[in-house]
């Protein structure tokens, strides 16, 4: 009759309520306060159905009376339905996991209310997505305490997860601001040791250049400052050494060796120099028998250097001896 009535989803319900779920036993009848069924969204419906439950036998109440019929409680009649009745049988296979997480919920809940709603005692992890789940899944399921219970574990989820957030940010502005802290600390170090190494190579301009080029060049790689630039230009702007080269006529020619450490000097003198890079003095020189030296070349290895002149000869001359080596002749012009 109440499945034809449009209240068998209600019937089900009730029913369930009033069974205890057995663990590894029989599933037993379970006392449950008439004010706990008539606290979902149809509590005039629901009075009805208990009347007519009660009329068949189906269910029984008792306590308080007509004086406070909320605080009666109501039962199954005989624990013979909840083993014999298929339909009922049926309704627990299908709901046993579900109603399991229900009354984890409601049991949660009004431990929570009774202690004052504490923070602390909120569902979170495991069983917070397991409520949320349920109460998605099963609208009128839980009592509106439940509900307040599930919504108030979601609340202070959202809270704390805004609060990692901003954590997040916070830690994430802050590490941004001490890198550039200390990109600036470390860029003020090297225009400060830019500025340091300049001053160093001023103060060596007259005493040796070297020594001051060298500085100019390592505050101009420290940071590009502009004192840096200022003893690069003053360094570059004086002659390292000063070759006094050929009296007479003119140097036609001029090199390094390969280790960069001598200078090859010919010219119209007939003349051919080899001079120290760091001092400017002279290592070796060879005269030609005639004529003017117009090109002159170290061999690779800097210990052989090769002439050729107006004489329209070449001659292959030891750099370390001075000796002459070989002489190429038979050009006709």
């Amino acid at each position: 009759d109440f499945s034809k009535q449009g209240h068998g989803p209600l019937v089900q319900k009730i029913f369930l309520e009033l069974v205890q779920l057995g663990e590894g036993a029989q599933d037993t009848r379970r006392r449950v306060l008439k004010r706990t069924l008539l606290q979902g969204d149809h509590p005039s419906e629901t009075e009805a159905i208990l009347a007519g439950l009660a009329s068949s036998r189906l269910v029984s109440i008792e306590g308080s009376g007509v004086a406070s019929p909320e605080d009666n409680f109501v039962e199954v009649s005989h624990e013979a339905l909840i083993r014999e009745w298929p339909r009922l049988r049926s309704w627990l296979d299908t709901s046993r996991d579900a109603l399991r997480v229900q009354r984890r919920i409601v049991a949660a809940a009004e431990a929570w209310a009774a202690h004052r709603r504490p923070m602390e005692d909120l569902l979170r992890g495991s069983g917070l997505s397991e409520a949320e789940e349920y109460m998605k899944s099963h609208p009128d399921g839980l009592t509106p305490s439940g509900v307040a219970f599930v919504k108030a574990s979601l609340k202070k989820m959202k809270r704390q997860r805004q609060r990692a957030i901003w954590i997040s940010i916070s830690l994430l502005v802050l590490l941004f601001f001490s890198a550039v802290s200390l990109l600036f600390a470390v860029r003020q170090s090297w225009i400060a040791q830019s500025r340091q190494f300049a001053a160093e190579s001023e103060r060596m301009l007259n005493s040796d250049l070297a020594v001051a080029l060298r500085l100019a060049v390592q505050a101009g790689r420290r940071y590009h400052t502009d004192e840096a630039e200022a003893a690069i230009s003053k360094a570059m702007g004086q002659p390292l050494v000063r070759l006094v080269l050929h009296q007479s006529g003119g140097a036609a020619h001029a090199e390094f060796s390969g280790d960069s450490r001598r200078i090859l000097t010919a010219g119209s003198d007939g003349v051919v120099r080899v001079w120290d890079a760091l001092t400017g003095d002279i290592v070796a020189s060879f005269k030609a028998p005639m004529g003017i030296v117009s090109e002159a070349k170290f061999s690779p290895d800097s210990r052989r250097l090769v002439t050729a002149g107006s004489d329209r000869t070449a001659r292959l001359w030891d750099t370390e001896t001075g000796n002459l080596l070989a002489t190429c002749v038979g050009h006709e012009s």
